[in-house]
């Protein structure tokens, strides 16, 4: 390679590139169709992108988790521990994005041998890496891009971000404001500890029609717990109507229930979501991913993220300290992902009561991609952590085991509190009708997948009904749908039915990263996982080869719905029973043996 031009914008493409010699380029982006014309008119071919392998993967992650654990060793501090980018979550942290496309970049400089290689639609953040690499590679580099139109953005992002926090604050102390009714009853309740806690969340339907509570979360706990002769104390974060789920918990007998805001400082409110909104770090190490430096990446990745601490996540930290001055806290139970709330609750509960026995609670499922659930050696050195860590299954707790390379917090597999619905699921029949289920997730990039089924299937002989994540109509993401699937004869939208009915009328499930695929799996139907070929894995059943199949954006969808129609019924049921047995390891059955677990002997 002679020559690399990095171009932010295709139109910045110089108009005079050399004559002769092999030209290529790579998009780092999905380049339009108008791109890759001026492209090819200049003389360019596509450039092979590099397929990332399950090997690469795994190194992928260990690599990302050792680095979150060198940035958490320079910074160690409560305001560290607060940023999303601290938390390795993959939803909240753009980091491993930008990873990726440095990675993408690099191999295909290694690959190719041309004499010019054009990369189009780098992100900013990755451009001082990039040039690092091809000069310690002697290979020419010329970069075109938009310096003050960066700037200019970088701009915005902040007033959008200092707009963001001010609403935030306004939002929190209305919050504040409405559950001070509450203020002098829970504070005669919390005389009487002391308590075995459960910080968790409370949504509309935590109370049924007499007003009885039913943890989402934790569910067949609270009962137990009561049996065994604990006082309960529900700490919580109301995501439902707030001013309703004030009405209910004042109405509520038991368990004692404190919203989070209820106890807490106006003052300390707005001082902490201030602190969130100027914190700012920049990285000094020799910080290495795949070998190369990456020191500049990360560092932009601050800048643009501005360091983001959401007041969400630090007001955990006030709240929790509120808390323990008003009660004894026996036992403090919580959900457990390792985001930046989880461990401000525990940091307050290390400064000012130790002895407080503190259980993390794996709830849900733990794909290649939680990276947050996983934990470098330099990290655990640091890092807030419970005393012991609980899973649904022993699956979940092998996969923690295996991408932390020491772990000094057991973990032990407990049961699947919010799952135990599914060991009463009856399996259901067999369908061959043409009909998929297309479940979405409640993540925005989902659209990539109703694209890719809309464009395999539209016109075809398949009934395919889409059914929307509660926390993402469909609205959400209409913007980036190449057409309404409800403009499509044979696609129409699951309304007012329920997952099993829309499962049981399905021949088969398709998700990105949804845990409905579990369900569907459990219950006897085939299901169809869509790879975007993300370096990390969103597929939950991940470890799961049986009864799945697998497709990208260039594979065939109905030559896999015709496989799945051509398994006879004796390979059907065998790959069925394989799926179960996995589930079954995955998510273990609520008994008395498993929720004595939580009380931490």
């Amino acid at each position: 390679m002679k020559a690399v031009w990095i171009i932010e914008n295709v139109c910045g493409l110089p108009k005079h590139f050399p004559a002769d010699g092999k030209k290529r380029y790579l998009g780092l982006r999905a380049l339009t169709v108008g791109e890759e014309k001026i492209l090819k008119d200049a003389g360019f071919a596509p450039a092979a992108e590099p397929v990332f392998s399950p090997e690469d993967r795994e190194l992928f992650l260990r690599d990302y988790v050792n680095l979150i654990g060198e940035l958490s060793s320079e910074f160690n501090s409560r305001l560290w521990w607060a940023t999303e980018l601290s938390s390795k979550n993959r939803f909240n942290s753009n980091l491993p994005f930008l990873l990726q496309k440095f990675l993408t970049a690099v191999r295909a400089v290694q690959r190719e041998d041309g004499d010019t290689l054009v990369i189009a639609g780098a992100p900013w953040e990755i451009v001082p890496s990039l040039k690092k690499f091809l000069g310690h590679s002697k290979i020419s580099c010329r970069v075109v891009m938009n310096r003050p139109w960066i700037e200019l953005r970088l701009l915005a992002g902040w007033l959008k971000r200092i707009l963001s926090v001010t609403r935030q604050i306004l939002d929190n102390l209305g919050r504040w404001a409405a559950a001070q009714g509450l203020g002098s009853r829970i504070r005669r309740s919390l005389k009487d500890g002391p308590f075995y806690c459960l910080k968790t969340f409370i949504y509309d339907s935590s109370f049924d029609a007499d007003g009885n509570y039913k943890d989402a979360f934790f569910g067949p706990l609270v009962p137990f717990l009561e049996g065994e002769g604990k006082k309960v104390l529900i700490f919580a974060n109301i995501l439902g109507n707030y001013a309703g789920c004030v009405k209910k918990i004042a109405a509520c007998g038991r368990p004692v229930i404190v919203p989070m805001e209820a106890l807490a400082s106006p003052f300390a409110i707005v001082a902490d979501s201030l602190r969130a909104l100027f914190y700012h770090v920049r990285s000094r190490k020799d910080l290495r991913f795949f070998g190369q430096g990456v020191r500049d990446i990360v560092n932009n990745e601050l800048k643009a993220s501005y360091c983001r601490i959401s007041p969400y996540q630090i007001l955990h930290y006030g709240y929790t300290k509120s808390l323990l001055k008003a009660a004894k806290i026996e036992t403090f139970a919580l959900t457990y992902e390792n985001n930046p709330w989880e461990k401000m609750c525990m940091t307050a509960l290390r400064e000012d009561s130790p002895q407080t026995k503190i259980a993390g609670y794996q709830h849900t499922v733990v794909p290649q991609a939680s990276a947050n659930m996983f934990i470098s050696k330099e990290e655990e050195k640091l890092i807030p952590r419970p005393d012991v860590v609980l899973t649904v299954g022993e699956a979940p707790k092998e996969i923690i085991g295996r991408y932390s390379p020491s772990r000094t917090v057991p973990v032990h597999a407990a049961g699947a509190l919010r799952y135990q619905y599914l060991f009463s699921l009856p399996p259901l029949p067999r369908v061959r009708e043409k009909k998929l289920l297309l479940a979405l997730e409640g993540i925005f990039d989902v659209y990539h997948m109703v694209n890719y089924a809309m464009g395999q299937l539209k016109g075809s002989d398949w009934q395919v009904t889409v059914r929307t994540h509660p926390v993402l109509p469909l609205d959400a993401i209409r913007h980036k749908l190449a057409c309404r699937p409800e403009d499509l004869p044979n696609f129409r939208l699951s309304q007012g039915t329920s997952l099993k009915e829309d499962m049981e009328r399905s021949d088969a499930v398709m998700y990105w990263g949804s845990t409905v695929a579990l369900e569907a799996a459990w219950a006897g139907k085939p299901v169809v996982h869509f790879n975007l070929q993300s370096v990390l894995s969103y597929d939950p059943l991940f470890e799961c080869g049986a009864f799945k199949w697998v497709v990208t954006r260039n594979d065939s969808l109905p030559a896999a719905l015709s496989a799945i129609h051509a398994l006879d019924e004796p390979s059907f049921a065998a790959q069925r029973d394989s799926a179960k047995q996995y589930l079954q390891s995955y998510f273990h059955p609520v008994t008395p043996d498993s929720l004595r677990k939580f009380l931490l002997r």
